[in-house]
Order: structure tokens, then C-alpha cells, then sequence
């Protein structure tokens, strides 16, 4: 199963890594650190899920929409020539932002759940979500 993780923590990867190296049978995770990384990750092959964060750690520009954020990912992933993932898993320590990806995504019918992440571990609010996008 191959798996694109986003996010411009570190240590995340790692939390994440080892979670679904547990969880998920020949886990083949690509990561990418920012936008920019992440759409050219993304553009090149084709993922069954993904785990994205909304604030990447880029220096903000003076208008909303020049922003390389998670929003502006995900706007961008819509209109990739692509296989849809089976499932994607929103994390990020800012809310409002974590939900206008869910918006976006939902409005273009993919497949979107809310992942918990902490830094001193991870939980999933539905844990049998995570497992039925495996199948």
C-alpha cells in the first residue's frame, strides 16, 4: 500500500511512520516536508492514502491565496490527472485550517477523515475508519 505523508514536522513523520509500519502490511511511505515537495510527490505517481497537515511551516504572503498551505494543497490535488486515494486523513494543530481542506476535498467527493496527532503519540477518533480505507 503506498502512503504520502505532509507535513513539515519531523518528528510527525516519524510518529506517523512508525504507526502505519505497525498498522499497515508492506507500507510503502514517500513524505514530503512542503508544498512544493508535496505536488511534485503527488503529481509523479499515484497514493492509496495520505495524511496531510494544513500549516507547512512556509512564509506566509500578504494574500490568503498565494499561501502554500494545506488548503491550497488540496485545491491543487483536485486538478491533478491522478488515481483518487481510498482515503485521506486530515491532521493539523489549526482547526479552522484543517477544515477548510475537509471543505475542499468533500465539496470534490474524495474520501476525508479528521486524524488526531499529538507529539507525544498519535489517536485515531475512529480507528475502524483507518482500517476499512486498508481494504
Amino acid at each position: 500500500m503506498k502512503i504520502f505523508i505532509l507535513d513539515d514536522a519531523h518528528d510527525r513523520h516519524t510518529l506517523l511512520r512508525s504507526f502505519l509500519n505497525k498498522e499497515v502490511v508492506e507500507a510503502q511511505i514517500s513524505s514530503a516536508y512542503n508544498y512544493d515537495e508535496g505536488i511534485r510527490l503527488v503529481s509523479s505517481q499515484d497514493f492509496d492514502l495520505m495524511f496531510l497537515d494544513h500549516d507547512l511551516g512556509e512564509v506566509y504572503y500578504e494574500h490568503y491565496a498565494a499561501r502554500k498551505n494545506g488548503t491550497s494543497f488540496v485545491r491543487e490535488l483536485t486538478t491533478l490527472p491522478m488515481l483518487r486515494p481510498k482515503a485521506i486523513f486530515i491532521h493539523s494543530m489549526n482547526p479552522d485550517g484543517a477544515n477548510r481542506m475537509i471543505d475542499v476535498l468533500e465539496y470534490y467527493n474524495y474520501t476525508v477523515s479528521k486524524f488526531d496527532i499529538t507529539y507525544g503519540g498519535y489517536r485515531f477518533p475512529n480507528l475502524e475508519n483507518f482500517h476499512r480505507s486498508l481494504k
